[in-house]
């Protein structure tokens, strides 16, 4: 069966010419597809689907962020997609179990991210028989070994033979837990922050699992020696895709986020990338801000 990513243009076209149901008439669907029964809108038609103010959206935008999570982005049109993908799993529920995938993620060695979506599913497999089934909602939970971001969030819809498949209501979280002294200032996902001229020092550390106490540790010993280090950013470096350090580069006074421009480079060789950054500061870092 051919499959092809289609641009946003085909697919406006799409979206008006499909029949709301999904069914042609002289067409056989007998093998249905796994499905986990999420809710179907009305019709089921892809617009519905789209639609920023239906149901499935609204659920979306008012879920609570699980414990030891952050919100990384909230009812994006498209799933996360990158090199930490682990697996995914459908939930099978109709609810939009955000605590499930949570429970998920703990339970599984190495990951730190999770994306929870709702898609547009064929109820049928697709054949020359079947080439656009009635749609169904699969709620799904993908899981993550680096952290997810609005950056990674690109698969937005794919058209098969028939069926048009789309993503909505894409929630994802990146693990977080407190660190003593330091407040969690931002998840930045695959990008470091852009060094000035408060810019300290960086330090190397040979683990693929990125852990910001470490960074933290290390800041106040910066401390403790007479270098006043107030903020940190510390990210996984991936080689070519692959995970190979963290990084920990140090400030002494507050970086927003907006300084964070820095997604990588090549030398010429290899391609490295950044995943997993966030950005940490002292809890009286106010006193250290400009005025």
């Amino acid at each position: 069966m051919r499959v092809a990513i289609i641009t946003s243009s085909v697919f406006t076209v799409l979206t008006s010419a499909l029949p709301a149901n999904g069914t042609i008439q002289g067409l056989t669907c007998d093998q249905l597809a796994p499905n986990g029964g999420g809710p179907v809108p009305n019709d089921g038609s892809v617009a519905l689907y789209l639609n920023a103010g239906g149901t499935l959206r609204q659920t979306a935008k008012s879920v609570p962020v699980p414990n030891g999570y952050t919100a990384s982005f909230i009812d994006n049109v498209g799933a996360s997609e990158h090199e930490g993908y682990i697996t995914h799993h459908i939930l099978q529920t109709d609810a939009y179990d955000v605590n499930q995938c949570a429970a998920l993620c703990d339970a599984q060695g190495g990951c730190v991210a999770f994306n929870i979506y709702y898609e547009r599913d064929p109820k049928f497999i697709e054949g020359p028989d079947c080439e656009n089934p009635p749609p169904v909602t699969n709620i799904k939970c993908a899981l993550f070994a680096t952290a997810v971001s609005p950056k990674t969030a690109t698969n937005t819809h794919q058209q098969t033979t028939g069926f048009t498949k789309v993503l909505v209501g894409s929630n994802g979280y990146n693990k977080f837990r407190p660190i003593n002294n330091f407040k969690h200032i931002a998840a930045l996902g695959n990008v470091a922050i852009r060094a000035d001229s408060s810019y300290l020092t960086y330090k190397l550390f040979p683990t693929t699992i990125y852990d910001p106490e470490t960074c933290a540790h290390t800041c106040m010993i910066l401390t403790q020696q007479g270098t006043s280090c107030v903020f940190f950013n510390g990210y996984l470096s991936l080689k070519n895709g692959k995970p190979e350090s963290t990084v920990c580069a140090y400030y002494g006074s507050y970086q927003p986020e907006e300084m964070a421009t820095v997604d990588g480079y090549s030398d010429g060789w290899n391609t490295f990338t950044v995943a997993n950054s966030s950005t940490w500061a002292l809890h009286d870092y106010e006193l250290y801000l400009d005025v």
